[in-house]
């Protein structure tokens, strides 16, 4: 046998093998391995029925392209958010429920007819409670406040309500409530949760209401709301809020569908406003009577469990004609 001829057989194999390495580490073949992109989920389209005359609420759940929970815009006046050690409120926007502070400190105190007209009544920022509450800062409870229950589905009004918040603890809030003659007061606790952010309460039933899905089983919210538009004037809309805490959107007109979803969303400007997905992907022309829908208009969302999805609409009309059901398009990332 000749060692010598079988060691150079070894290192020639050696260093074949190493050459061969560093080709393939360093990516300088003419043909490389391609690799695989991300691939996004297919994409879903579904419908949301609000009713023609939008009396529901929807919770919508994007992951599960499915509504989770509704209800009618009649059951609730106004919601506290009780997860944590939150201390906000808000007001039931879809009937137009405003509120008025009387700088009063004391509930029982009597108000005459002048005392009411002369009160000035606040709508919730829509942007959601970090741009504003009606209520406003609720550390230290409140002054004795007046509620406008707003209309019920026939726009009937509802009349006025006292409504004050007796202190703010880790159990929930106090409250005290009842009529404006003061022919009766009720009080008492809306207890905190850790499974949901807003618990609702309707003064006018007197009774809590537990509408809202478990954090994290829901991501849109599709309702009628009050907008400020042109920054002049307060107008019932109906569109969609991402409400749920950690939400994010991204609107805009300038990016297409296509080029949302390859875009490094790292590099864009989302929001947390409750209202970037809105109410004006539709336009209605007077002429016509008639809704159309900007079905280019396209929104980037990540979900508050950092999932992301892009969203457009298609129609907000059945296949009767009626109007009220909204059809979207989704697509996960």
């Amino acid at each position: 046998m000749d060692l010598n001829k079988k060691h150079i057989h070894t290192n020639g194999f050696f260093i074949f093998s190493l050459l061969l390495s560093m080709i393939l580490t360093t990516g300088c073949l003419e043909k490389e391995i391609p690799i695989e992109p991300h691939s996004s989920g297919d994409t879903k389209t579904s419908q949301v029925i609000l009713g023609t005359d939008y009396e529901s609420q929807i919770y919508y759940n994007l992951s599960t392209n499915s509504v989770v929970n509704s209800n009618e815009t009649i059951v609730w006046d106004i919601a506290f958010n009780v997860n944590e050690n939150n201390i906000k409120a808000i007001l039931n926007s879809s009937r137009i429920v405003t509120l008025a502070h009387t700088n009063i400190p004391d509930y029982n105190t009597p108000l005459t007819e002048d005392d009411i007209n002369g009160l000035e009544f606040n709508h919730d920022e829509i942007q959601g409670p970090n741009w504003g509450t009606a209520i406003g800062d609720l550390y230290d409870g409140s002054d004795l406040t007046i509620l406008n229950l707003g209309v019920d589905i026939n726009n009937e009004q509802l009349g006025l309500r006292r409504l004050q918040i007796d202190s703010v603890n880790d159990q929930g809030y106090f409250i005290s409530y009842g009529d404006i003659e003061l022919t009766y007061k009720t009080s008492l606790l809306i207890p905190r949760s850790n499974e949901i952010e807003w618990l609702h309460f309707s003064i006018l039933n007197g009774t809590i209401q537990n509408l809202e899905p478990k954090i994290g089983d829901w991501d849109l919210y599709f309702t009628k709301y009050i907008e400020l538009l042109d920054e002049a004037y307060y107008y019932p809309v109906v569109g969609v809020l991402s409400m749920p805490e950690g939400m994010e959107v991204l609107d805009d007109p300038a990016l297409s569908w296509n080029q949302i979803l390859v875009a490094d969303w790292d590099t864009l400007e989302f929001s947390t406003a409750w209202n970037e997905i809105g109410y004006d992907w539709k336009a209605y022309d007077f002429e016509s009577a008639e809704y159309s829908i900007d079905q280019e208009r396209c929104f980037a969302i990540r979900t508050a469990n950092g999932r992301e999805f892009v969203l457009r609409f298609l129609d907000f009309y059945d296949q009767m004609g009626n109007v009220g059901s909204i059809t979207l398009e989704s697509v996960e990332r």
